[in-house]
């Protein structure tokens, strides 16, 4: 690789780019700060699910009411997407991340001094637009400043770091609420927060805004080639569902599962939820590199995917069939396969050209963190159509978990049925984009 990765073209009006100069440089002033935000994106999104039981508790909340606090996130996450994405293309990835990180510190200090639905579902809201931007700005600054060839790995590398954050939601978390309360942690993750946003803005270069080329198309032109795009219709719907249904899990359900289901204890489901956040971790990893490796050797990034999602899916059935004895290891293979979906936005970054990128990606985001917020809200009023056991310390039974797994495991088949169905040769060039396998 050459000693110096691909500047970026100036906005006009905004002076030279000022990128990183050389492969480290990037590493350190580019992929740290923004893998911070992406970590703590990934621990907000997953903490409630061990402190459900404590919300629980302490403020009377139901299934319903925890999936609807919990994906007050997404909702926000993803209705800002679109707008995110003009804000990346105009005024560039460490502009927009800055910007936004606050709102995240200001919506955990809501939450944490939250006393009711609304107040906590403000405070989960304030978050998501706060870090919604995390993931994106990030893969968008990657696509400025990495090569293209490499971006499968970039980004998985990325993914592998941010996703510690739903590690650190696990067994850590359960460790600090022995210190202090689910208020305590949501005021620590406040101050994480603020910081991370100080960071990105010291130590990210300026510059980074992508200058459309001659002819770019209108801001409607713009998002009528993304929209527009046979492409993105292809690769979007299994992207978005796979991962909507394993975010809809690993973020709030895995936990309610392997207590009601599995019968396990807290310190138990804590180590389960551990070795899940592990997984994803290594998961998001080991999809970049092997993406990268397979690619090589001309094979499309759509099979990876597929194969990925293949294996997650098997990994549900046995969940939702209720292999209990194997709840570990189906757990461990959740997290590993689960996210190959998010591979889509290496397929739409190489499709579309850099001033369209952020478009192309915050659309399928949307789609991503919506269908969440749907998922995850719908599998809590869906459990709570059964009653309560008491017997099992006033858990759900098994068939209202069985009947939400098989609902969600439909729908990622159905799509990725739609994503591998022969048909005739997709556009393979966005815009003025870099044609190639999808």
């Amino acid at each position: 690789m050459s000693g110096r990765t691909p500047q970026p073209g100036s906005a006009p009006g905004s002076g030279p780019a000022s990128g990183p100069r050389g492969e480290l440089a990037f590493w350190i002033t580019v992929f740290l700060p923004f893998s911070a935000g992406a970590f703590l994106s990934n621990l907000f999104r997953s903490v409630n699910a061990v402190i459900a039981p404590d919300l629980s508790a302490a403020l009377g909340l139901g299934p319903a009411a925890l999936g609807f606090v919990t994906a007050a996130y997404f909702v926000t996450f993803a209705g800002f997407q679109i707008p995110l994405g003009i804000l990346l293309d105009r005024f560039g990835p460490r502009a927009a991340q800055a910007a936004l990180l606050p709102l995240a510190a200001l919506g955990a200090a809501v939450f944490a001094l939250g006393d009711d639905i609304v107040t906590l579902a403000i405070g989960r809201g304030l978050i998501g637009l706060g870090v919604c931007g995390a993931v994106l700005a990030s893969l968008k600054a990657i696509t400025l400043w990495y090569p293209p060839s490499r971006l499968a790995f970039a980004n998985g590398v990325f993914m592998a770091a941010g996703s510690a954050g739903a590690l650190a939601a696990t067994t850590p978390v359960e460790w600090a609420l022995t210190m202090t309360d689910w208020r305590g942690v949501y005021g620590a993750l406040a101050l994480a927060v603020l910081g991370s946003a100080l960071w990105v803005w010291i130590a990210v270069p300026r510059g980074g805004r992508s200058a459309p080329g001659a002819g770019a198309p209108t801001m409607g032109a713009a998002l009528g080639a993304v929209y527009g795009s046979r492409f993105f219709w292809r690769i979007a719907p299994v992207c978005a569902i796979s991962c909507a249904a394993n975010l809809a899990l690993q973020g709030l359900w895995a936990g309610p599962w392997l207590s009601d289901v599995a019968a396990l204890d807290r310190p138990a489901v804590a180590v389960h939820l551990l070795a899940l956040g592990a997984a994803l971790t290594l998961g998001f990893a080991v999809m970049g590199l092997l993406a990268d490796l397979l690619g090589r050797i001309g094979v499309p990034t759509l099979a990876v995917i597929a194969g990925g999602l293949l294996v997650n899916q098997a990994a549900q059935l046995g969940l939702a069939l209720e292999a209990v004895e194997l709840a570990l290891p189906l757990w461990i293979l959740v997290g590993l396969f689960g996210q190959f979906g998010s591979l889509g936005f290496a397929v739409l970054a190489r499709h579309f050209p850099p001033w369209l990128a952020g478009r192309g990606l915050t659309g399928l985001s949307f789609m991503i963190f919506f269908g969440a917020f749907l998922l995850q809200y719908g599998v809590g009023a869906l459990i709570e159509g059964w009653a309560p056991t008491p017997a099992a310390g006033a858990g759900y039974p098994r068939a209202a978990y069985q009947a939400a797994l098989f609902g969600l495991l439909a729908l990622q088949v159905l799509a990725l049925i739609w994503a591998v169905l022969p048909r005739r040769r997709d556009q393979r060039r966005g815009p003025g984009g870099t044609a190639g396998r999808c």
